[in-house]
Order: structure tokens, then sequence, then C-alpha cells
């Protein structure tokens, strides 16, 4: 079977409205440090605002695009000041890979900036592109309403969901990490709508894995 990645290229929504341009690449800088360490990826910044990011594993993809909006809505510094960043991930084909990122092609870069494109004038800020017809039908619908959810969280949940989605210990071992109580935790990952979100990455995983890995 001819391999298969995933791309995520990502902007900050309404950069140019946020006074803290060190602060916007640091983020993105350390993300992408995470996500090397974590999932193995390799990522650059590009025009201090924007990233690019190769999972060799597409099945990670959903998890580190929800993990990457968790990772800027929980520095938002209020209801007023959201920051958010949008995601667009493809997968598909890979033909020429390079060191750099921003450097390689083939069908996942495509697909991924194509949905970039495709969401930058609009309210959306996650989507998902595969080289498959039936499969981007599938989770098109679902994807929409998961980053409804997600859209919809406080800095506070977007804090608790990142650290849940990335350390997965007990609600009471975050509760301690975070220095918040344990009903605390518990109540912000409700409002979060956790759970749904989990099914929906488990989802997305599964269904990559039986298109692209088998």
């Amino acid at each position: 079977m001819e391999a298969h990645g995933a791309i995520l290229t990502a902007d900050v929504v309404h950069s140019r409205e946020i006074n803290e341009p060190e602060a916007i690449r640091s983020l993105l800088a350390s993300f992408i440090e995470m996500a090397e360490a974590k999932f193995k990826a390799h990522g650059d910044i590009y025009r201090g605002d924007s990233l690019q990011l190769y999972l060799t594993d597409p099945r990670h993809s959903m998890l580190v695009a929800i993990l990457l909006r968790a990772a800027f809505i929980a520095q938002s510094k209020s209801k007023e000041q959201t920051w958010d960043i949008r995601v667009s991930i493809g997968i598909g084909a890979l033909e020429h890979q390079v060191n750099k990122v921003g450097e390689s092609t083939g069908e996942a870069y495509i697909l991924s900036g194509t949905g970039l494109d495709n969401i930058s004038t609009g309210s959306d800020r996650l989507k998902i592109k595969t080289s498959s017809t039936e499969l981007n039908t599938e989770l098109e619908l679902l994807t929409r309403f998961a980053d409804n959810l997600v859209s919809s969280w406080s800095h506070y949940s977007a804090e608790v969901v990142y650290e849940q989605l990335l350390w997965n210990g007990t609600q009471k071992e975050l509760a301690k990490k975070l220095g918040r109580s344990q009903p605390t935790i518990h109540k912000r990952l409700v409002r979060a709508h956790f759970e749904l979100i989990m099914d929906f990455i488990d989802h997305v995983s599964g269904r990559i894995d039986k298109e692209f890995m088998e």
C-alpha cells in the first residue's frame, strides 16, 4: 500500500489583533516541540503566526489538531479576547519529503493547504480532507459538530481538556497537577463535552486506520 501521512496546516485567527507576536510564536514553537516528542511529528513556523506539521501516523491527526486548538484557546485573556487557531488536516500520499516541512510536496500537503483556504474566510476552525471522497463525506458533518463544541470552550475548559488529552491521568491527579479541586476539573470537562470529543477523536482515528493503514 502507498505510504500516507497527515499534514496539519494552521494559522492564528485575527493574529493582527493580538498585540503579542512573540507570545504567538513561542506558543507555536512549544507546540511543535511537544508534537515532535509525543507524536514523532516534524513542524515549521511560517509568517510568524502559522505552522505546518507532518505526522507520520495519520491516526493521530485529529487528536493533534484538537490539542493545538485547546493550546491556543487556553491562552485567552477573557471571553472578549479569545485566542484560537484554524487547523486543516490533509491525509494522502507523500511524494517528496525533505527536512523542512514547508519544502515537501505531495497530495497530503495539497489537501491540507486547500482545506485551510476554504475555512480562512468563514467561521469554521477545523477541517479534514483525505484522498477518499467517501470518507470526506462521512467526516464532514461530524467535524463541523466537533468544531462547534471546541469553539464554545472557555480558556479554563481548554486548559483542562489539553492536559487531559495529553497527560491522560485521573481527574484527581489532574486536579493536583493544575492546583485545582477535583470537582472543578470534573465540571470543566463536562462543560467541554470531553467524552463526546474523545469519542469523535477515536472514531476519526479508527476510520483513518481502516481506510489507510490496513
